[in-house]
């Protein structure tokens, strides 16, 4: 009887820490061919049919569709510059220049990765509708309250998930990857 109990602790630990390791493996690591800039993160090969077995965990976990190979490359983040977590309670002003896609576009996402429900009903901005100063670098707000300018509203009390999908780039097909600069998001007011 004591061979059994201990048997049974030995599956339920061996169970435990086995299914506890690959849901970190597959929520917390980036992959193996994952780059980052400013503290964004994309993955090129995604989309792609030969996805390391992380990442294929990773899209069937979180079904969404990447986009494909060729077809573009998608950079995330939940935390601002400095590594602190995106909170819709704060402001923050992403700064920028123009990014390496003929168009690209900037969603934000609550944190079960829906769009953000906003009385505007707006949930990002498209390279196309931007404002630019003189130097052609963009400032885009993301607030609760309203801003001038590139102003994309959220909601409160809420994490935030910020996603720029870059269509029909030439670092898609992985060329050029190490020179992307991805905009800085600064914390501009938190209460």
């Amino acid at each position: 009887m004591q061979f059994l109990i201990y048997l049974m602790a030995a599956i339920l630990t061996s169970l435990t820490f086995g299914l506890g390791t690959a849901f970190l493996a597959v929520r917390d690591f980036d992959g193996f061919r994952s780059i980052e800039s400013n503290g964004w993160v994309a993955r090129p090969g995604s989309g792609s049919p030969d996805a390391d077995p992380y990442e294929q965990a990773r899209r069937a976990r979180s079904r969404h569709v990447p986009l494909g190979a060729g077809e573009g490359l998608t950079f995330e983040t939940w935390t601002d510059s400095k590594g602190v977590a995106l909170d819709g309670n704060c402001s923050y002003r992403l700064v920028g220049g123009s990014l390496p896609a003929r168009l690209w576009t900037i969603v934000v996402l609550d944190q079960n990765n829906k769009p953000m429900a906003n009385p505007s009903n707006r949930y990002g901005l498209h390279s196309q509708q931007l404002m630019f100063d003189a130097d052609k670098k963009f400032n885009i707000w993301l607030s609760n309250r309203p801003r001038p300018g590139n102003w994309i509203p959220t909601a409160t009390s809420t994490k935030l998930h910020l996603l720029i999908h870059l269509y029909d780039s030439p670092i898609a097909s992985g060329s050029d990857l190490a020179e992307v600069t991805m905009p800085v998001i600064e914390r501009e007011d938190c209460p």
